[in-house]
């Protein structure tokens, strides 16, 4: 019997704060997801960071991911889905994707003058 999967993940919020040292992205989805990916990019340089589901429902009707990054100030020291190297006040750009529980690139927001991924195709939804 072929496995079965909630309905396609589309974001419903997300809160991005900056602040004592840290970066917080908190994302909430209308189903449950397989995680996410950010990205983040200066035009000099990218991060990509994973963004793990925290706390799905039970009925898999909604989804609840967090990512904290710890800033420093060495981007050679930079560990994926721990640290960031882009400070507080620093201009960057941004594109999140969520990854359905079949694991498709299922919904996303970016700023608009995030440059292209390539292989992930067009996000045209503004950051919210």
């Amino acid at each position: 019997m072929p496995e079965t999967f909630a309905d396609p993940p589309v974001i419903d919020e997300v809160a991005w704060s900056c602040a004592e040292g840290e970066r917080v992205l908190e994302v909430w989805s209308t189903s449950v997801t397989a995680g996410g990916m950010l990205w983040m990019d200066d035009g000099e340089r990218r991060e990509r960071h994973p963004v793990p589901s925290v706390a799905a429902e039970a009925d898999d009707s909604a989804d609840y991911l967090r990512l904290r990054l710890e800033l420093i100030e060495d981007p050679a020291m930079v560990e994926l889905g721990t640290s960031s190297a882009f400070l507080c006040g620093e201009a960057i750009t941004r594109q999140l994707y969520l990854t359905s529980q079949a694991q498709q690139p299922a919904d996303c927001v970016v700023d608009p003058d995030f440059p292209g991924i390539d292989g992930l195709g067009p996000c045209e939804n503004s950051w919210l």
